[in-house]
């Protein structure tokens, strides 16, 4: 198991969709109640908004992988299922690395870091272009 596969396992099988508290706040918070109330009202609270990118991201990843696993298609313009798998998979790395790349567990050198940045932007690319693609 690769390091991003063990990442997404431990930290993101679980995703939040509808929660039951605020993220990132402990009821000693005193925002805390305000955003309970906030959750219950409109389904989120402003705890998720304060770093949007990873609300988003932790909601994504367990999606995308499960989607690489159950997707039988693959948009029109590829040859194979091969392909999409490849693309999905820089989607994948790219939301784990936008939440992981501060604390990444492996010492990375310099030519490894660009490496993973510019997967990042292939994947996010991707994940634009091919949005509209993620149904089956």
């Amino acid at each position: 198991m690769n390091t991003v596969e063990k990442i997404i396992k431990k930290k993101y099988s679980k995703s939040p969709c509808r929660l039951s508290r605020p993220m990132y706040l402990t009821p000693k918070d005193k925002r805390y109640e305000k955003q309970k109330k906030q959750l219950k009202e409109r389904g989120f609270s402003d705890s998720e908004i304060w770093s949007l990118y990873n609300s988003i991201a932790e909601y994504m990843i367990p999606r995308l992988v499960r989607f690489r696993k159950t997707t039988i298609g693959y948009p029109g313009n590829f040859e194979s299922i091969k392909k999409w798998h490849e693309m999905l998979d820089d989607m994948i790395f790219a939301f784990v690395w936008a939440l992981e790349c501060d604390d990444w567990p492996e010492e990375l050198d310099k030519t490894a870091e660009k490496k993973h940045w510019a997967r990042y932007r292939r994947g996010m690319k991707y994940f634009a272009e091919y949005f509209l693609d993620l149904w089956w």
